[in-house]
């Protein structure tokens, strides 16, 4: 089984997208931000999941998705996006 299976793909596009919504409530102010948090987060979870599976952990895992990982990266790369006012 690999990462890009339909169930897989659709819940990590689901948590990134959340990961930024959560974020923009907190540091948003306009629209336009949320519109730059959303691509940030999947490209962030995208990149966790992918060196979560080149390091071979696997811990906090649902399926084949590391959540924990790709969280962390995603919240990284949006809190980047945010200090460098992308």
């Amino acid at each position: 089984m690999g990462f890009l299976t339909a169930p897989s793909t659709v819940l990590s596009v689901v948590l990134a997208t959340t990961l930024a919504a959560l974020f923009h409530l907190w540091r948003g102010v306009r629209a336009r931000e949320l519109l730059l948090y959303w691509p940030v987060a999947l490209l962030g979870f995208l990149l966790g999941q992918a060196a979560a599976q080149w390091i071979g952990t696997s811990f906090a895992m649902i399926g084949d998705v590391h959540v924990l990982e790709g969280s962390a990266v995603a919240l990284a790369a949006m809190f980047l996006a945010n200090w460098l006012k992308l």
